[in-house]
This record gives structure tokens, sequence and C-alpha cells, in this order.
């Protein structure tokens, strides 16, 4: 497919998704994430998602309720317990009220695939922060 084609293909795609609803998860509440007490390490991997029912493009992560002042990752994964394949990473810091609206950049997750996310901080420690994924489903 020639290059203009295929730019062409991408915004068609891009604008049919931006006017689908996005949707969270979870729907009501938070997922509550916990560093692994070593600096710079990533805690435990903890299932956002059991299993996509349809195709979905993670748009943003929304971080907040940070148990300290200081930089957090928050990795976003795909896969089985255990077995996690990381497709996304962001990073915010700021004081422990801090909230934060992070456009991630990553594939498209296919249907019946589960999503897990976990968090390092600079610091170290068993840091904590709250989390919600807001996607869109593609059908």
């Amino acid at each position: 497919m020639p290059g203009n084609m295929m730019l062409a293909r991408r915004i068609k795609d891009a604008v049919e998704r931006s006017i689908q609803a996005s949707k969270c998860y979870p729907a009501t509440g938070e997922i509550t994430l916990t560093g692994s007490g070593t600096a710079n390490t990533q805690g435990a991997m903890v299932q956002m998602i059991a299993s996509t029912t349809t195709r979905v493009k993670i748009e943003s992560i929304a971080i907040y309720g940070l148990s300290a002042a200081d930089r957090f990752t928050v990795q976003i994964a795909t896969g089985a317990a255990g077995s996690e394949a990381v497709i996304s990473t962001v990073s915010v810091g700021g004081a422990s009220a801090a909230s934060f609206v992070v456009p991630v950049s990553c594939p498209e997750i296919a249907a019946s695939t589960r999503v897990s996310c976990s968090v390092a901080s600079v610091s170290g420690g068993s840091d904590t922060c709250k989390v919600v994924l807001n996607y869109v489903e593609i059908t």
C-alpha cells in the first residue's frame, strides 16, 4: 500500500475510534497498585481486566492518590499472570495529592486478553497509587 494510502487509513481508523464512547475500567472505583519496596523496581502486576470482551484500545490512564511525593512509573501489560508482556510505560511525579491523566501509546488489544498494571517509585518503599484505564471498544 503506498504511503499516502496507509496514512489515510490510519486517519480513518483514528476518526472512527474517536467517535466511539470511551469507557473506564474499573467502571466504579479504582485499582490500587503497590511498589516492590526497592527503588525503580516494579511491584507485582495487578489484574485490571480479566478478559477483554472485544478488541480494545487504551487511550489514557488516570493516576492519582500517590502515597508519596515521588516519581512513579506505571506499566500496562497483557497476558496470563506471571507471563505478562509490557505494552506501555508511563511516568508521573508530584505531590502526594497530585492527579494525572496521561495519554497512552500502545497497540490494539485483542479480545479475550487479560490486562494488568504495576508501579515502581524512584525512592523505593511500598509506595502506592490508584489507577483507572480509559479505553474504547473496537467492533
